[in-house]
């Protein structure tokens, strides 16, 4: 069975965002090699993992009440309260689709210039 997509207008359905260049910070889980000191010379290093997942942490503007509950309700429901994966093609890597996982729930708040959601989205990759 297929994962859910981001929804957005990229995948033919959904209002959410696709771009998440502003405030992106991406980041690894765990350290992808191991340095072992040897009698002479310096030290071997090698890969532990064939794959590294990374952490992608971003806010979304949400100008609509209906697209923060869209949101939302991806996680909750789609997702199964997050714990399901979804492909999302990143409009900064066009043709690669990334399979992702929510690390915890979006947080909403409200902005102070006008009826606009910012939800704090934090999302892990899973390694195929």
């Amino acid at each position: 069975m297929p994962n859910p997509q981001w929804p957005s207008p990229l995948f033919g359905g959904g209002t959410l965002p696709d771009s998440v260049l502003t405030g992106a910070q991406r980041g690894t889980l765990v350290e992808g090699k191991v340095s072992s000191d040897v009698d002479s010379g310096p030290p071997q290093v090698r890969k532990v993992f064939t794959a590294i997942p990374e952490t992608l942490s971003f806010d979304l503007n949400l100008d609509s009440d209906a697209k923060a509950r869209e949101l939302l309700t991806f996680h909750d429901t789609t997702l199964a309260m997050g714990s399901l994966p979804f492909d999302w093609e990143l409009p900064e890597d066009p043709g690669n689709t990334v399979v992702f996982i929510f690390l915890a729930r979006p947080e909403l708040t409200f902005a102070d210039l006008g009826p606009i959601w910012r939800a704090r989205v934090q999302l892990r990759t899973v390694p195929a």
